[in-house]
């Protein structure tokens, strides 16, 4: 896995399958327990697909144009 970011998501999986406790997932990986559980949740509700997907705010509205960005 290339990015650490997704590497984490999936170890996080990988060792609450394996019997881990949610907080020791997160101290073993160096995450917040509550994050461990988001990663759970997103996982048991649409697999690896919803895992891996990421949705960033978009931001704050440009206050030039494009027409005035190309000038």
């Amino acid at each position: 896995m290339k990015n650490a970011n997704m590497a984490k998501r999936i170890a996080a999986i990988r060792l609450m399958m394996q019997g881990y406790l949610g907080i020791q997932a997160a101290e073993l990986l160096n995450l917040h327990r509550e994050t461990v559980s988001i990663y759970v949740q997103k996982f048991n509700q649409g697999g690896m697909d919803a895992l891996f997907k990421r949705h960033y705010a978009p931001g704050r509205k440009p206050y030039l144009s494009p027409d005035e960005e190309r000038e």
